[in-house]
């Protein structure tokens, strides 16, 4: 029991692709608007790759570190509160934590995100 169970998961969405969709639940949202995009830095004109491509995730990494850094603080900061968050819950850190990484599409910057996180 704790948070030795605890499970992370990681989505990206796109606030774009949203549509008629409801924004997915989470217990975290990352606004990864915030890097650099992968996919413009990458080629100089926009990229059909997604963030599941190593180069773009490189991108991100190199272009973006504070971003990256910071979130992965947020992402260990906001673990401890859970007890809080989940007060009716047994065991709070039983239920996976959901970390949703979103942009504007959901394609580049918040995929690259999920995986480099």
């Amino acid at each position: 029991m704790g948070k030795k169970n605890l499970v992370i998961h990681l989505m990206p969405f796109g606030l774009k692709a949203i549509g008629d969709n409801p924004v997915p639940r989470a217990d975290l949202y990352l606004d990864c608007r915030s890097v650099v995009d992968p996919s413009w830095k990458a080629t100089g004109k926009g990229s059909s790759g997604t963030g599941d491509s190593p180069l773009l995730q490189w991108e991100v990494k190199e272009s973006s570190p504070v971003a990256i850094t910071s979130f992965h603080r947020l992402i260990e900061a906001t673990i401890p509160l859970l007890p809080m968050r989940r007060s009716g819950d047994k065991d709070p850190y039983e239920k996976p934590f959901v970390v949703a990484c979103m942009c504007a599409h959901g394609i580049h910057r918040s995929r690259a995100t999920k995986h480099i996180l």
